[in-house]
């Protein structure tokens, strides 16, 4: 496609997209002592993996997911990436446990692998040669800026409302990014190198987890116990 494909519209929609992923792996660091005193009584175990569920569905799934996006569709990718996204958060909204609220971060962190690459990809893709630098500048510094954002958004929210409201807003303003991402984004070509590793994808992601599972619950069952040096082996 030519570089004026990129409008700033897209532009503008696709950077957002990147944010609001980016945001969500900090803007629930501050909420921990609120979720450590809410109803659910999350032990100490369980509020790391419920920070963690997330980075570690984001970080396991981000390479096989922008294959999958160069594969079938990029567009189609990300505005399933934000829809995962959105899931994930209001299952978070309303989990009635830990285990709920973890799962729900998963789902999430699922979604913004999908939204991320995709996001990068068709930026790279509209933007052409020429305007490839500026693109992916600009792109950078929405994935720089989501951490600010996530520490402002989770500050605010402590300071003013429930742990809740922070994945319940996440769901209309995912809507919106959609929506945005429906009108400005135009299809691009699909790649034919984009082959997805399903054996690759288990293998990263189960090391991934066995490794953190050695880590969070190794002070609990303690460092020498078979569960944990093979949860360790494993990874």
């Amino acid at each position: 496609m030519p570089s004026h494909a990129l409008k700033r519209s897209t532009l503008l929609a696709l950077c957002a997209c990147v944010l609001v992923a980016q945001s969500m792996v900090a803007a629930i660091n501050l909420l921990i002592p609120q979720l450590a005193s809410s109803p659910l009584h999350p032990s100490p175990t369980e509020i790391l993996w419920t920070v963690d569920a997330y980075v570690i569905a984001f970080a396991g799934l981000l390479v096989p997911a922008g294959a999958l996006g160069d594969r079938y569709g990029r567009k189609g990718a990300l505005l399933t990436g934000l829809a995962l996204f959105a899931a994930g958060a209001a299952t978070s909204a309303f989990a009635p446990d830990p285990a709920v609220l973890i799962a729900g971060r998963g789902i999430s962190g699922a979604g913004a692998a999908l939204i991320t690459p995709a996001t990068m990809s068709i930026l790279v893709h509209l933007a052409g040669p020429r305007h490839r630098a500026q693109a992916m500048a600009s792109w950078t510094l929405a994935l720089g800026l989501g951490g600010l954002a996530g520490n402002l958004g989770g500050g605010l929210v402590g300071q003013f409302l429930t742990w809740r409201a922070l994945f319940g807003a996440m769901v209309p303003l995912a809507a919106l990014l959609a929506l945005a991402v429906a009108l400005t984004t135009p299809r691009t070509d699909r790649s034919p190198h984009g082959n997805p590793d399903p054996l690759g994808t288990l293998l990263l992601t189960s090391g991934l987890v066995a490794v953190l599972f050695g880590i969070i619950e190794g002070p609990g069952h303690g460092w020498d116990s078979p569960r944990i040096l093979g949860a360790f082996g494993a990874g």
